[in-house]
């Protein structure tokens, strides 16, 4: 067990590691501008927004939640706790975009994405 946790711990450090774990946080972030920019769009209100962003991009959602996830027990913490901290990261990256729907839905205005 020991091995598999100095293991663990070393994949979640390596630069491939890290840069799995930038892409999959990076590819949530587009996802979840590219649904607010669609709900701007479609002129939704704040209230929808809110409780729809919680279901959206489920896909890009479950893969940066298991990078988390891999990346907290590989730092040796407990399954309860990496997936605590997982909802914690999430719940960071919800509440960001909607506190910017909250603030373009007047003017109706877009976030425009990186390159």
């Amino acid at each position: 067990m020991k091995n598999i946790i100095i293991l663990a711990a070393l994949l979640a450090s390596t630069p491939a590691f890290a840069d799995k774990m930038d892409d999959s946080r990076a590819a949530y972030a587009k996802c979840l501008t590219e649904f607010h920019n669609e709900q701007i769009d479609a002129g939704s209100s704040v209230r929808s927004f809110n409780q729809s962003v919680v279901e959206a991009c489920a896909e890009q959602k479950a893969a940066f939640t298991k990078m988390v996830v891999a990346s907290e027990k590989g730092f040796g913490s407990s399954t309860s706790e990496a997936e605590a901290y997982a909802g914690e990261e999430v719940q960071i990256m919800i509440d960001a975009i909607t506190t910017q729907f909250q603030a373009n839905i007047e003017e109706k205005t877009k976030i425009i994405q990186e390159k």
